[in-house]
């Protein structure tokens, strides 16, 4: 029987729910203090009471226990949403009425996720912390049954001794039946191990917040290429991560690697990279393979002893980043071949290269006809000088370049090679991919405007002849019945 209180409190719902649709909160978006995201442990939860029901009160079989469920698909449709205050009041410099433009928000996204089995993610806040219990508080009472009755966990991130108490004892934002729901969790890497990394992407912002508090910025030094280097896979693992990433969903992407990614997130990267935490950085994709492991397909024959990752802060590990963007990734190559102490053409290789390119240069003008005109021209044509230069810069490099940088080098020039047989659809041609990789491949002296105009074009130079004879060698091989394909191809 529905009581007169309960039929004026859906309906200040359905007004405060109305408003929330009808409203302006595109600068409450933008901060995403709230978004949906799934909790695999819902469906698992399902599926256990499922089984304990067709087994007649045993286990069976087809129950996956708490470590398999780990590898549980998410649902179809988004069932839980994670709301973090603290997010919005960055954005509106601590504005305590902004939290009911994020309630708003938080209503507006909720409705499409209730109707069924849910959970909420809630991360405390220290900023306008009366407002938020005194805001909060309304909210629920305003809920209707549905939402309250299809809740099945709430995950609160951050909680203080206050905030536990709060909820244990003074049922401040809580009822009494809904208190074993309650999940504290202490860390985002702790809810990201109960949910599983890929359940919610969680905002950069978010993760760069919970770094600069929980792990203190030390100056780690970027290990060398040699170290991370991995014989079998000729590159370090996180290269061969985003190679293959990128070869599967952006080689015909336009513009590869000069849109800009998001910064927030190249600065986590960055971190990650110096800490050693590379496998925290996962690589998702769309297209996805329904019998394995979402987490293990991203991080698809690369493990943490491999990358020679480990955690730099006693077991405390650092969040999981998610990346699932084309150019964020190719932004994240970029990034994690210039973190290297010496470039993949270290300055030693890189001087010999450039004496040896003078010299020829100045061969090349002793070998303009003199002064008999029938004499025929013996200065060869541009794409004839092109690959002489390519062949000798090839034969220095292999000569003075560590083995591990050489081999890399020439994984890289493959992939750029097949980027660039696909100049037509990206319009990344050989000029285009030297201009963006030549600071990457080559540490550029930069110390002066002179020297770095000055360094600049035969950087450039040099990257475009190692492009063009690798090009030229891909179509040989390919040519030829006798020699097999390339193993990067």
């Amino acid at each position: 029987m529905t009581t007169p209180s309960q039929h004026t409190s859906d309906s200040d719902f359905d007004e405060r729910l109305q408003a929330a649709i009808d409203g302006d909160l595109a600068d409450v978006v933008n901060t995403q203090c709230v978004g949906l995201g799934y909790d695999w442990t819902i469906s698992q939860r399902e599926k256990e009471v499922e089984g304990d029901r067709d087994c007649s009160g045993e286990k069976c079989d087809d129950v996956l226990d708490d470590n398999e469920a780990a590898g549980e698909h998410p649902p179809r449709a988004p069932n839980c949403i994670y709301f973090i205050p603290q997010l919005g009041f960055k954005a509106s410099n601590g504005d305590a009425n902004y939290l009911e433009r994020m309630t708003s928000l938080f209503l507006k996204l909720s409705r499409t996720v209730v109707q069924r089995k849910y959970s909420i993610i809630y991360a405390h806040s220290q900023y306008s912390l009366f407002a938020q219990g005194r805001v909060l508080k309304r909210l629920y009472r305003l809920l209707p049954r549905c939402y309250k009755k299809n809740l099945t966990r709430i995950y609160v991130l951050y909680p203080t001794p206050k905030l536990r108490a709060c909820f244990q004892l003074s049922k401040l934002f809580i009822e009494d039946k809904v208190a074993g729901k309650l999940t504290f969790v202490k860390s985002l890497s702790h809810l990201q191990r109960a949910l599983s990394p890929l359940a919610v992407k969680l905002p950069p912002t978010a993760i760069q917040l919970e770094d600069s508090a929980r792990r203190p910025h030390t100056l780690q030094l970027m290990p060398t290429l040699e170290e991370v280097y991995v014989d079998q896979l000729s590159a370090p693992p996180f290269v061969a991560r985003c190679v293959n990433f990128l070869r599967r969903r952006g080689m015909q992407r336009e513009g590869l690697f000069r849109v800009p990614g998001d910064q927030t997130a190249l600065s986590l990267s960055a971190r990650r990279f110096r800490d050693r935490e590379c496998a925290r950085i996962v690589l998702v994709e769309d297209e996805e393979d329904e019998d394995e492991d979402p987490l293990a397909r991203s991080l698809r024959g690369v493990s943490e002893e491999e990358e020679g990752y480990g955690s730099t802060g006693g077991g405390d590990h650092c969040a999981f980043l998610i990346v699932d963007d084309v150019d964020e990734v190719a932004q994240l190559l970029k990034a994690y071949l210039r973190e290297f102490s010496d470039a993949v053409i270290t300055r030693g290789a890189f001087d010999h290269v450039v004496a040896t390119m003078r010299e020829h240069k100045n061969e090349l003008k002793k070998t303009v006809p003199g002064s008999d005109p029938t004499a025929p021209t013996s200065r060869p044509s541009d794409a004839t000088e092109e690959s002489e230069i390519g062949a000798v810069v090839e034969e220095l490099l292999a000569g003075h370049l560590p083995p591990s940088h050489w081999r890399t080098l020439q994984y890289m020039l493959t992939f750029l090679a097949d980027i660039a047989a696909q100049s037509p659809v990206n319009k990344m041609s050989p000029d285009n991919i030297s201009v963006v990789f030549a600071p990457t491949l080559i540490r550029i002296d930069m110390s002066s405007p002179e020297s770095a105009l000055e360094h600049l074009p035969i950087c450039q130079k040099i990257v475009r002849v190692l492009l063009l004879r690798r090009m030229e060698q891909l179509v040989a091989d390919r040519m030829s019945p006798k020699i097999a394909f390339s193993r990067f191809e």
